[in-house]
């Protein structure tokens, strides 16, 4: 038993490097997290990460930020080229 959650161990400290220990989900679903809802997505992952993991906060509230103001520019560009202007 002692042999099998050493290997389970070692598995999981492979996945997750050592720099990435402060966040407590992937980066990944925290930017579709904040995709999804930009400033409520956002500020409730800063708020509820910001003394216990303050990397992730400040990563989740530069994600919500950078998609904010990405997501309009996208948009916009898009509808420009189905117009076909």
């Amino acid at each position: 038993m002692a042999q099998m959650l050493n290997s389970l161990r070692a598995v999981v400290v492979a996945r997750h490097p050592s720099d990435e220990d402060d966040f407590p989900l992937d980066k990944l679903f925290i930017v579709a997290i904040c995709c999804v809802l930009p400033i409520l997505g956002g500020s409730l992952l800063y708020y509820a990460w910001r003394k216990e993991h303050p990397e992730a906060a400040r990563f989740a509230n530069r994600a919500s930020w950078v998609v904010l103001f990405l997501a309009p520019v996208i948009v916009f560009a898009l509808g420009f080229v189905a117009n076909g202007q």
